[in-house]
């Protein structure tokens, strides 16, 4: 079976390129996962507008803008069979685990198995606090 190396967050939408961040999914699971969940342009290009002079990347209103466009990106994950559902938590939990021990942080977390929502709201914390 062939595979593709697919980037959970997309570096387009302020994702990491780490290993943590990246996961490795058939071609046919490739194109579902691009097919069911994409965020419209415009709205990348509104969020890079609006975040180009941003000098600090941990500010409120950065993270706040980049967890909008994160929630509009993972919002249609549901539509995805639970299988890559639950990759796709865990790349976000593993992304979200590496920003806390590369910073140093005192953070709480969720369950290794929470819900992906639950992991997507402690690592824009774990990027606002670091």
């Amino acid at each position: 079976m062939k595979t593709e190396k697919h980037h959970c967050t997309p570096i387009s939408l302020g994702g990491f390129d780490w290993e943590e961040n990246i996961m490795v999914v058939s071609v046919a699971d490739h194109k579902a996962i691009h097919s069911k969940m994409n965020v419209n342009y415009n709205k990348i290009r509104s969020f890079r507008r609006k975040t180009n002079h941003i000098v600090n990347r941990n500010s409120q209103a950065y993270i706040r803008l980049l967890k909008d466009l994160h929630l509009d990106f993972y919002k249609n994950v549901h539509k995805l069979p639970m299988r890559l559902q639950n990759k796709m938590r865990d790349c976000v939990r593993d992304t979200t685990k590496r920003i806390i021990k590369e910073n140093g942080l005192d953070l709480r977390t969720p369950d290794n198995n929470a819900d992906l929502f639950k992991w997507i709201k402690s690592y824009h914390y774990s990027l606002l606090i670091r």
